[in-house]
C-alpha cells in the first residue's frame, strides 16, 4: 500500500478493525488541506467481489470520515470495486478536506472479501503553512485541531496532560461495584449449593463430590448422606441381606 502503511502491518489479517492490528508509528506523509493525493495497493489474491473504501480521522477513538475517490464510481457509502484481479498496482485519488489539519491523522483503507474484511492504516500529517503550536505535543491521544488540544474524555490540560480525578474515581468506583456484583453472584450459587445439597436427596457421585471437595455444604461431612438414607454402611447401592436362621 502507498502511502507507507504502519511498521508490522500483517496482510493476511481478517476482521481486526480499525487497523488491522498494527499499532499507531511515526507519521510518514505530509499533505495539506484540499490537496490531491493518489492511494495505492497491489493485489495478490484476488477476490471477484472486492470493494474498497477509504476513510480519515485525526485519530482511531475520534472517529473517521468517509474520502469519496474522485476517479472511481462508488456507492453511497464510498465503497468500490477493487482488488478482484490479480496486479501489481491499483491506484485512485482522493482529496483531503479543506480546513482539515492534525499532527497524528489516520488514513484507513479497507478491503472487503469474501472471506472478511482488511484494514490497513497509514499514519500522517495534514497542515498548512506553518505548523500549529500543539503539533507533536498532545499526549494521552489528544489530537491537535485549530491550535489546540482535543482531549479524550478523562484527561485535561493545555496538551491533555492532566487526568481527571473525577474520571478516576468514577472508574474505581464502577470496578469496586462490579467487584462486589461478582462477590453478590458466588454468595449466593453457595447458599443455593447449600440448601439443595442438604434438603434434596442427591446422586452418589454429587455426594462424593460436594464431600471431596466442598465438604462445608454437608451438615455433618463425616457422617455418609447415604449411610443416613439408606442405613447401608458398606455399599450405597445394595442393602445389607437378611440374616437366616440356621436349620433345625
Amino acid at each position: 500500500m502507498q502511502p507507507i502503511p504502519r511498521n508490522k502491518t500483517d496482510t493476511h489479517t481478517v476482521g481486526k478493525s480499525p487497523c488491522g492490528g498494527a499499532a499507531k508509528g511515526p507519521s510518514h506523509y505530509l499533505a495539506e488541506p484540499g490537496s490531491l493525493n493518489p492511494v495505492a495497493w497491489s493485489v495478490r489474491t484476488p477476490s471477484l467481489t472486492g470493494n474498497c473504501s477509504l476513510a480519515l480521522g485525526r485519530s482511531e477513538t475520534h472517529g473517521f470520515t468517509t474520502l469519496f475517490p474522485l476517479d472511481v464510481q462508488t456507492d453511497g457509502a464510498g465503497r468500490f470495486p477493487c482488488g478482484r484481479t490479480k496486479m501489481y498496482m491499483e491506484r485512485v485519488s482522493i482529496e483531503y478536506p479543506n480546513s482539515y489539519t492534525c499532527d497524528g491523522c489516520v488514513l484507513q483503507w479497507t478491503w472487503e472479501t469474501e472471506i472478511g474484511v482488511f484494514y490497513q492504516c497509514v499514519d500522517l500529517e495534514i497542515y498548512a503553512g506553518a505548523r500549529s503550536s500543539c503539533f507533536g505535543k498532545c499526549r494521552n491521544d489528544g489530537v491537535c485541531v485549530n491550535d489546540q488540544c482535543e482531549c479524550v474524555v478523562g484527561f485535561s490540560g493545555l496538551y491533555c496532560e492532566k487526568e481527571d480525578v473525577e474520571a478516576s474515581q468514577q472508574s474505581v468506583f464502577w470496578l469496586f461495584m462490579f467487584s462486589l456484583l461478582i462477590l453478590l453472584i458466588l454468595l449466593i450459587v453457595a447458599l443455593v449449593t447449600y440448601i439443595y445439597v442438604n434438603n434434596f436427596r442427591i446422586s452418589r457421585s454429587s455426594y462424593i463430590f460436594f464431600k471431596r471437595y466442598q465438604p462445608w455444604c454437608l451438615r455433618n461431612p463425616k457422617l455418609d448422606y447415604w449411610e443416613q438414607s439408606t442405613g447401608n454402611l458398606n455399599s450405597p447401592n445394595q442393602r445389607q441381606p437378611a440374616v437366616e436362621p440356621p436349620p433345625a
